[in-house]
């Protein structure tokens, strides 16, 4: 045997199962397909010299993020990122004669926000929790009685883009409601808030990573069982053997065939295929100044058509306004059906759209407060969707379709044979879609497989394998 565990992949998942490995003294190989650690949580330092996160950028559910504590400890420069909305109105057009003028108040933002604490209110408290149904379908039953008589007609579009294309990568007709309300929390509350990291998510991960060994451009793409454990193949002819391995792959990947499973993996295969991936992607831009004039973390948008003409344009992005070491940024941020509108953009394309979009809101000049100085080009553009490594940016569940997915891959902590084991943010049962999530659920699955493996070892009981309380900070052991 090569090894005790083969670890494929080197995201949150397979680092989190390598550390257990490591802890508990088996010979653990790491095989990652790419030349970096970290998968979907990928910070860039290079392009505008300060950190910028392509993938995952929030450290969802504070107190019970692994990364805002181990961040914390490992003195990066965690920060509270509560909800601020710029919300502009479509009624008022720019007016290029009068280009100061407020095209967005704190009236609007009110109304959006109170339609939305009561939609998210609607779906986790009213009879349809624990529906398999798409939130669309429900929210048009909404419609009919409670949203009618609360204006919510008027905000139901833009609470669509925010709560399916920007939240879940999907629009809120091809998600579940029961699979949203697993980690739906009152995120009103504190402990609950969002937080960033200064230096980036993608850096906090790669920081977990030190003291471990990664096989880099270590393409997978057989997994076969063998008679005392398994055997790894690469695109390249390699072959590594283990008594067990864990795949960290997305859901996306594992649907597509990319890796060749045993027969035994169907009913994996057919979970991956109800957790589908949503198709988000980031622009990032560089302006001279704060052109919202808001300062830093706030999120713009323009509320969406009117409720008389059911107009939404596509694509519709949402913007955040960031500030790093004196620059100006701002991440346009696209998904569902709106990032499926630009599927075959080009960079210079995906860039032009997010710009398009500013000037509709800003004016023209806003263009020529665009920084491109020292840059190779106009801005970064990402494209999940279209790596055969990630193939998409998160999971999530198809309405309907709960009996193949909720005992298959998510409950049972999916395995085969007790050989083949399988972590990853899709396989958390609350924290889905969460790079706590991805983490939380390799170290529970590598307790499972050391425990296994090593007769006399001890799992530390910690956040990844017991329930954590409301008064609990969410604290890793092996972190």
């Amino acid at each position: 045997m090569d090894a005790d565990v083969i670890v494929v992949g080197a995201g949150a998942a397979g680092l989190a199962a390598a550390r257990v490995f490591k802890d508990a003294g088996l010979k653990g190989v790491i095989l990652e397909s790419s030349g970096r650690v970290g998968g979907r949580a990928y910070t860039n330092s290079d392009f505008f010299g300060v950190p910028c996160d392509l993938g995952a950028h929030w450290l969802h559910y504070g107190w019970r993020n692994v990364f805002k504590f181990y961040g914390e400890r490992e003195k990066f420069n965690i920060f509270e990122a509560r909800p601020r909305y710029i919300v502009f109105n479509p009624d008022q057009p720019f007016n290029p004669s009068d280009p100061d003028a407020n095209r967005h108040d704190s009236v609007l933002v009110d109304e959006f926000e109170n339609q939305y604490t009561q939609f998210s209110k609607e779906l986790s408290d009213g009879p349809f929790f624990s529906s398999d149904r798409a939130v669309g379908e429900i929210v048009d039953k909404l419609k009919q009685n409670v949203f009618n008589k609360q204006n919510a007609l008027f905000w139901s579009d833009s609470i669509a883009l925010n709560f399916g294309n920007w939240d879940m990568a999907k629009d809120w007709s091809d998600f579940s409601n029961f699979f949203y309300q697993l980690n739906l929390y009152d995120t009103s509350r504190p402990r609950f808030y969002d937080h960033m990291c200064a230096e980036g998510y993608g850096a906090l991960v790669k920081r977990s990573a030190e003291g471990l060994t990664v096989e880099f451009d270590k393409h997978v793409n057989k997994i076969s069982l063998i008679k005392d454990g398994v055997q790894v193949r690469t695109s390249k002819g390699e072959s590594f053997s283990a008594k067990a391995c864990v795949v960290t792959v997305s859901t996306g990947v594992l649907a597509s065939d990319e890796i060749e499973l045993p027969q035994e993996a169907d009913k994996v295969k057919e979970a991956c295929s109800a957790l589908t991936m949503g198709n988000f992607n980031r622009v990032i831009l560089r302006f001279s100044d704060d052109i919202f004039g808001k300062g830093p973390n706030f999120y713009a948008f323009e509320r969406v058509g009117a409720a008389e003409s059911g107009a939404v344009k596509s694509p519709q992005f949402v913007f955040t306004t960031k500030e790093s070491g004196g620059q100006y940024l701002i991440y346009a941020d696209v998904g569902g059906s709106h990032a499926d509108s630009l599927q075959e953009a080009s960079s210079e394309e995906m860039i032009q759209a997010a710009l398009d979009e500013l000037k509709h809101l800003l004016g023209t000049s806003v263009t020529t407060r665009l920084d491109t100085q020292g840059l190779p080009s106009d801005g970064m553009a990402t494209y999940w969707h279209r790596s055969k490594r990630y193939r998409g940016a998160f999971a999530s569940a198809k309405p309907r379709q709960r009996d193949k997915w909720h005992d298959n891959f998510k409950m049972s902590e999916a395995h085969i044979d007790d050989k083949i084991f399988f972590a990853g943010e899709a396989c958390h049962y609350h924290d889905w879609a969460t790079v706590s999530g991805a983490h939380q659920s390799g170290c529970a699955t590598g307790q499972k497989i050391a425990a296994q493996l090593q007769q006399n070892y001890s799992p530390k009981l910690d956040c990844c394998s017991k329930p954590v309380e409301i008064d609990e900070d969410c604290v890793c052991a092996y972190l």
